[in-house]
């Protein structure tokens, strides 16, 4: 207390050739006493530093109605960064498989094709809430115990190598990759999930249903952090379907065309002319 006293009556007599209204605040006061008693210059680096941190965004209150108007600011600029996000909810996410009625392959009948979704068929991804990310295994589609080689080598033979495990992997990459891009804040997608997935489209019968299981995890993605496609990841609808075949094409190497992720995108049928 006794080192306070001298240091306001230093401070007032600094500035006593100047308009009260120009100096006397509390702001002004501790901005002089950090900068050693000199006015602050922002060209120049301050004699010493306070906690080794530079004093920024200082605010001089001389006023009640000063007072309102920086409470005012702060409201709106810092409480929407304080905030807590809200707790992620489990979202689960359906996409048909996709048949062709016409012009498919379409390249026979140049470029035209009619498609449209099946509605018994689809594939669904559920993503709730955890601690880690976890992509969980199918237990038919991604199996990994066998009860001997013999029945490992009729269900490679059957349907090779690949699952839908490594389709997950890939959208939630590409999805991360997209954010990234987009500029999506951090702290949005700062909730972990367990993400699996189901499908009863038949394999290896043109009924696109690799690319129900992308779509499917993409939109619960999507919907999980609370993301608008156009808005937040900038990517207009049109462009959803060329999205989805990137993922397969240039994540996994699958050779695909837009026709199955047009229809499964949009929904319902459609005459498509590449």
């Amino acid at each position: 207390r006794s080192a306070v006293a001298p240091a306001v009556l230093a401070f007032k007599e600094a500035h006593s050739g100047q308009p009260t209204r120009e100096w006397a605040a509390l702001g002004k006061l501790l901005s002089w006493l950090v900068n050693g008693g000199r006015e602050t210059d922002e060209s120049q680096e301050p004699p010493f530093l306070l906690y080794g941190l530079r004093v920024t965004g200082r605010v001089d209150i001389d006023s009640l109605s000063r007072y309102h108007d920086v409470m005012t600011h702060l409201e709106h600029t810092l409480t929407p960064s304080l905030e807590p996000l809200e707790p992620a909810s489990s979202v689960t996410e359906r996409c048909h498989a996709r048949i062709g009625l016409m012009g498919n392959p379409s390249d026979g009948f140049h470029g035209k094709t009619v498609s449209m979704t099946l509605g018994s068929f689809y594939a669904e991804v559920v993503v709730t809430p955890s601690e880690r990310l976890c992509l969980v295994s199918h237990p038919e589609h991604d199996p990994t115990e066998f009860e001997s080689l013999l029945e490992y080598h009729r269900h490679a033979s059957l349907v090779g190598y690949y699952g839908g495990l490594r389709l997950l992997q890939a959208t939630c990459n590409k999805f991360a990759a997209l954010c990234l891009q987009a500029g999506v804040p951090q702290e949005r997608l700062s909730h972990n999930f367990t993400m699996s997935y189901d499908t009863n489209i038949p394999r290896m019968v043109g009924l696109s249903g690799s690319s129900a299981i992308v779509t499917a995890a993409f939109k619960a993605l999507m919907r999980f952090y609370k993301l608008d496609v156009l808005q937040d990841l900038h990517i207009p609808r049109p462009v959803l379907p060329q999205v989805i075949l990137d993922v397969e094409m240039g994540e996994l190497g699958i050779t695909a065309g837009l026709q199955d992720r047009v229809v499964q995108c949009y929904g319902g049928g459609g005459h498509l002319d590449f």
